[in-house]
């Protein structure tokens, strides 16, 4: 404890000089006594330029190196950042080696600063100066530098680097080490020649694809973000979250489309890059199928009859279709009759409605007699239902009347299946055997033979039958002529 007592006595004094002075006055004052002053095994020693802790590890690094057991087991350096010294403990020997290594390393090393104006050739001065200060100030802000060149609290920047755009040079202020360092790097990889062949954009001519389209494609994979924000109702807050592409090209590329001569010109910062845009455009840019519909002969159906009915099956839900019905019972005609009369029927019901307008019964929506409808031709679609097939809105069937064939427009993968289906519906239908037998019957006025009797003679003064019948009339009259009733009978007769 007394000696504990002691360093703090000895620590909390005004900074200046090394302790190890007042030891040595101390002595010298007990030796003019004519007594013997005790020797006092550590030292307390000031550190001016240094960092204070970096500079103890590096003295406890290089005595722990020692290969006197003494110095490497017997001497303790301990480091006092906020008054600005170590402490150093052990025997005499090793005292003195610290202080040594101390004399030497802890310099100013502003004054070995010196300054030097570089002309650059070829690349940017504002270039090269970004690239200096990302290398070496690097060090001072992280502390990666050697632990030599650190100073204390108040040390100088040891790196300032000025660019000069008009002039293209770089003004460089540091120690003579790193500015050898420096012009080694700008001479050999800052300040070099373009190559032209790894810096020039390369043109592709697409013979198939559109240039817009492609261009837009690499976009989309190389180069284009994408941000999205979302507000919470219960927070009151907005987040937006930025996205871009996967890859380690990302941010690589830079595309421009001419579309007056159907040519990409792309760009990148390295030229082995291009290799992934070659086997990319040899991918895309390749012959397209031109959708063009196919031809399918009917042997047997009818080409309106199966269009109309492929057309229904694979309409998306709430498109109006359907299919003709098939003749049944009354004749075409009757039932246009019977039709026209219930339309007459239902439009002279009447709207009760004021003003005459408006509402009333709707029976236009109705189904007409000879057309059939389906359910999801009037229902609502559903995007969260699993459609039926892949087929439901993508084909479209055309009759061709003039050579009883139907045309269908479908994805390559679709149409093999469509035309096996149209093979099946164009079938022959059951056969009817009908046996008639045919008679030849003349028929003339000799075999027509008949009797008419009227009581008006005007109808039988039928002219087509003056040349083809006997005919002739009878009249009696009775006249009571006598008073006893006898009378007189008159009767005629006439034939011709």
């Amino acid at each position: 404890m007394e000696q504990i007592a002691r360093w703090v006595s000895e620590f909390d004094v005004p900074g200046g000089g090394r302790a190890d002075d007042g030891a040595d006055d101390d002595a010298a004052e007990g030796g003019a006594a004519g007594r013997a002053a005790p020797v006092a095994p550590y030292e307390l020693i000031e550190v001016r330029f240094a960092d204070v802790g970096e500079l103890a590890e590096q003295l406890t690094e290089s005595l722990a190196s020692m290969p006197d057991p003494a110095l490497r087991d017997g001497t303790r350096v301990v480091p006092f950042e906020d008054r600005g010294r170590i402490l150093v403990y052990g025997s005499a020997r090793g005292r003195a080696l610290v202080r040594t290594l101390l004399d030497e390393l802890d310099v100013e090393t502003g004054l070995d600063q010196v300054f030097a104006e570089i002309t650059l050739e070829h690349a940017p001065a504002e270039t090269v100066k970004t690239k200096i200060e990302e290398l070496f100030d690097a060090e001072q802000d992280t502390g990666r530098r050697p632990w030599w060149r650190r100073g204390g609290g108040n040390t100088k920047k040891e790196l300032t680097v000025s660019a000069d755009p008009q002039r293209n040079t770089v003004t460089i202020k540091t120690d003579p080490q790193r500015l050898r360092e420096i012009r080694k790097l700008i001479e050999e990889q800052f300040d070099t020649p373009l190559d032209y062949g790894e810096v020039q954009p390369k043109v592709y001519s697409l013979n198939h694809t559109d240039p817009v389209q492609v261009q837009t494609l690499l976009d989309e994979m190389f180069s284009r973000t994408t941000t999205s924000s979302q507000f919470s109702f219960f927070s009151g807050n907005r987040t937006t979250t930025t996205s871009a592409s996967v890859g380690r090209l990302f941010g690589q590329f830079s595309f421009q489309a001419l579309p007056d001569s159907n040519k990409l010109i792309v760009s990148t910062k390295n030229s082995a890059n291009y290799q992934v845009i070659d086997t990319l455009i040899a991918e895309i840019d390749v012959p397209q199928d031109a959708g063009l519909p196919i031809l399918v002969d009917l042997k047997h159906a009818n080409a309106e009859d199966v269009a109309e009915q492929l057309n229904a099956m694979f309409s998306e839900p709430g498109t109006p279709s359907g299919v003709r019905r098939n003749e049944r019972g009354l004749s075409a005609e009757i039932r246009r009759s019977a039709t026209a009369e219930e339309t007459q029927a239902n439009a002279g019901g009447g709207n009760n409605n004021r003003g005459g307008g408006g509402g009333g019964n709707n029976n236009n929506a109705e189904e007409a007699p000879d057309r059939m409808t389906f359910w999801w031709s009037q229902s609502r679609p559903n995007p969260n239902e699993q459609a039926a097939s892949n087929l439901i809105g993508k084909p479209r069937v055309v009759p061709v009347n003039r050579r009883n064939a139907v045309m269908i427009l479908a994805p390559r993968a679709q149409a093999g299946p469509l035309r096996e289906l149209v093979a099946e519906l164009d079938k022959p239908a059951d056969q009817v055997m009908v046996h008639a037998v045919i008679t030849e019957i003349t028929h003339d006025d000799e075999s027509t033979l008949g009797v008419r009797l009227a009581s008006d003679p005007s109808i039988l003064s039928d002219t087509r039958l003056a040349d083809q019948s006997i005919g002739g009339t009878a009249a009696a009259t009775f006249s009571d002529s006598f008073a006893n009733g006898d009378g007189v009978l008159d009767v005629g007769l006439n034939v011709n």
